[in-house]
């Protein structure tokens, strides 16, 4: 993990739920929660949230609802910053090898594909912030134009073909 350190083996189950898009309960001054697709979270300030609670009332200080193209990027995002990398889905896999900006990513060895994953390289530890921003604006893109033969490859999904 970019941001926590775990001993080999081990890792902090809330932080994985979190960037796999698990639901958690915040609780406490600044804390957030996610559940059923909105993110919400309570005032900053520990004497307005103890005021606030010692009053009978929620903490909150705002929420949001995410949609589908947050999610896909904040999936992106928070796993790369793992050992095990993002998870890519089929048709996502096949535009991102057609970019050249993705190609020269991985001939520097700054990323590289594992199985179904995308994960940092050695030296894609040290700009995973900039790395995971250039892959969701290629996704976005994907999304605006999708590849010309997305049909062909929706009919060899149907069958069972994984590129």
């Amino acid at each position: 993990e970019v941001s926590n350190f775990a001993m080999t083996g081990f890792w902090c189950r809330h932080n994985w739920a979190c960037w796999h898009g698990g639901e958690y309960l915040g609780v406490g001054a600044a804390a957030h929660t996610y559940v059923h697709g909105a993110r919400s979270w309570n005032c900053s300030s520990l004497d307005t949230y103890m005021a606030t609670v010692e009053g009978g009332s929620v903490p909150q200080a705002g929420s949001e609802t995410i949609d589908a193209a947050t999610a896909r990027r904040e999936r992106v995002w928070l796993q790369l910053r793992t050992n095990v990398g993002a998870a890519v889905g089929r048709r996502e896999r096949l535009w991102l090898n057609q970019q050249d900006r993705l190609s020269v990513l991985l001939d520097a060895g700054l990323l590289r594909w594992c199985g179904r994953r995308i994960r940092l390289g050695r030296q894609g530890w040290l700009v995973a912030d900039a790395l995971a921003l250039e892959i969701t604006d290629l996704l976005e893109e994907e999304t605006l134009s999708p590849p010309a033969d997305a049909g062909r490859l929706q009919a060899l999904e149907d069958i069972g073909w994984d590129p």
